[in-house]
């Protein structure tokens, strides 16, 4: 999976989730297959997205309650440039954090963490630019403010720390020159 062989792994984990029953690795092997599909859509095989989004909701149907595969949703949305979806994926993934963003979602948090960045930088990525797509610049900034502490040298949370604040603060300026209308 981390050599970037994402046919060869996508295939092994086909078979992988065909000959076992344990619902813990089957979860995590169809996660692992959404991943895959997802990496190959994104060199040039787009018609594995659909791949990618069946994968993701066979590891839910498993296991609902763990964030990786809503988080493989909320990934997907973002490819889509469904930027609603997109946030409201991420909610039902880890409410706690991103319920803010989406109204209306509630779902438990998971206690495996296989890989940290996983439940950090990887789903702070689709949530900032769905935030700043919508033009919910301050939003935005808070996410990639706190993904900074994590990943200090993330290019992409770097640049995004730098637009985002410089739009918030143009902002401020704007609303400071707009004067109150005389009652």
């Amino acid at each position: 999976y981390h050599t970037m062989r994402w046919a060869r792994a996508l295939a092994y984990y086909n078979h992988f989730v065909r000959l076992h029953d344990g619902a813990v690795e089957k979860y995590q092997a169809y996660h692992r297959m959404g991943d895959c599909c997802r990496m190959l859509a994104g060199q040039g095989k787009i018609h594995l997205m659909k791949k990618a989004e069946e994968c993701e909701r066979a590891a839910i149907a498993l296991i609902p309650a763990w964030k990786d595969a809503w988080f493989g949703l909320a990934e997907n949305a973002m490819l889509r440039g469904d930027w609603r979806m997109t946030l409201n994926y991420a909610a039902l993934g880890d409410p706690e954090r991103f319920g803010k963003y989406a109204q209306g979602l509630d779902k438990p948090n998971n206690l495996l963490v296989l890989n940290d960045l996983d439940y950090n930088l990887h789903i702070d990525i689709p949530v900032h630019r769905a935030l700043g797509a919508l033009g919910r610049v301050e939003d935005a900034l808070d996410v990639v403010t706190k993904a900074s502490v994590v990943i200090p040298n993330h290019g992409e949370i770097i640049q995004a720390l730098k637009v985002y604040g410089d739009l918030v603060q143009e902002k401020k300026a704007v609303e400071e020159t707009v004067e109150e209308p005389a009652v």
